[in-house]
């Protein structure tokens, strides 16, 4: 469009090189160096100038490479793990449930990885304020170098332990939204109720369903509300073509040996009615290949598309627990029941609370 600035790649940008499906990596354009991978030698000064998304020769002319423009989606997939990550479906949910809007002030208990901090710190825009925390010492600062390499003027982090509160000089920070990643998230609920303005969300992660009991109860206790636990599966599909005749005879080569495998267990039995139910198994298995056979002959030359699972899921299994803070009345009685999933069934419990904290 007429007047529309084009924006390029300049020395000292970080910029996502894209080599492929599972192969994001973050370099830095610094003058006189360069990016070596299994596609060639790329001299940063032929980023410079480029457009985003433009392809990237090495320096003999064969292989080319993308750089992307940094965005925290992108940084998600191409971090160093220093511990395990969320990714773009639970960090979306995330952000989602606590309703995190340009100018919020939220505070993170986990910094991590950062990869979370980097979707907070662009959702509440520059405007807003992310406050995170991390306890490990290395980790804690590997990331605040990060934040400050990528820009993010929004972000304080620190390095503290939220068992004693969620302080920045000696005050609570008071916050819109509150995130933990942290191994006992009960124990600090107290905390959290003192930071979190009333009637607004935080969000517990945990692995263990042992640790999301302990902590809904605790919340409960306190007088949150609105505690719900959820878990966000998705699986990745690999699109592939493949001859219609390949996949027939592969259909046929799976009926003959799974069959059997079950005929066999069923034969070394000794019961009439294993030997007859084996005896069923191969006639139907039997029939199944003879009806495939038949189709051979008539099976069209060409290709077909299959969707199946990726091998590497970008994924990992853990719980959300989503929860309001308390909305403090005065004088009014608050009562709350809670609902715990254990072995053997449901368990609930009932417990009191003022609403004046």
């Amino acid at each position: 469009m007429e007047g529309e600035t084009i924006e390029t790649i300049q020395f000292g940008d970080n910029v996502i090189i894209y080599e492929g499906v599972n192969r994001v990596f973050v370099h830095k354009i610094v003058e006189h160096e360069r990016y070596d991978s299994k596609f060639g030698t790329f001299y940063n000064c032929d980023f410079v100038g480029k457009r985003y998304g433009q392809p990237i020769f090495d320096n003999k002319d064969r292989n080319h490479i993308y750089a992307l423009k940094f965005n925290s989606l992108l940084w998600t997939l191409a971090l160093e793990k220093r511990t395990q990550v969320l990714y773009l479906p639970d960090i979306a949910h995330i952000i989602a449930q606590l309703n995190i809007r340009a100018g919020d002030t939220v505070v993170e208990a986990g910094t991590g990885s950062g990869s979370l901090s980097h979707a907070l710190a662009e959702a509440v825009g520059p405007t807003g304020r992310l406050v995170t925390f991390e306890f490990h010492e290395v980790r804690a600062a590997a990331a605040k170098e990060e934040f400050a390499d990528h820009g993010l003027k929004n972000v304080t982090s620190l390095h503290r332990d939220v068992l004693t509160g969620f302080h920045v000089d000696d005050a609570a920070v008071v916050c819109d939204a509150l995130f933990l990643d942290v191994p006992a998230p009960w124990s600090v609920i107290e905390h959290v109720a003192e930071s979190l303005r009333p009637g607004k969300m935080f969000c517990s992660f945990s692995p263990c369903i042992e640790q999301v009991q302990r902590t809904v109860a605790a919340a409960a206790k306190a007088g949150f509300t609105d505690i719900v636990t959820h878990t966000v599966d998705v699986i990745s599909y690999d699109r592939r073509s493949r001859p219609v005749f390949d996949i027939v005879t592969q259909t046929i080569n799976q009926l003959q040996t799974g069959g059997k495998i079950v005929e066999s267990r069923l034969a070394k039995r000794d019961d009439e009615e294993s030997k007859a139910k084996a005896a069923e198994v191969a006639e139907s298995r039997e029939r199944a290949i003879a009806a495939m056979e038949q189709l051979i002959p008539v099976l069209p030359r060409g290709v077909t598309s299959q969707c199946i699972p990726m091998k590497e899921q970008q994924t990992h299994k853990g719980y959300l627990s989503f929860m309001r803070a308390p909305i403090p009345f005065e004088g009014v009685e608050i009562d709350v029941e809670v609902t715990t999933f254990m072995k053997g069934g449901k368990r609930k419990g009932r417990g009191r609370g003022r609403g004046k904290r």
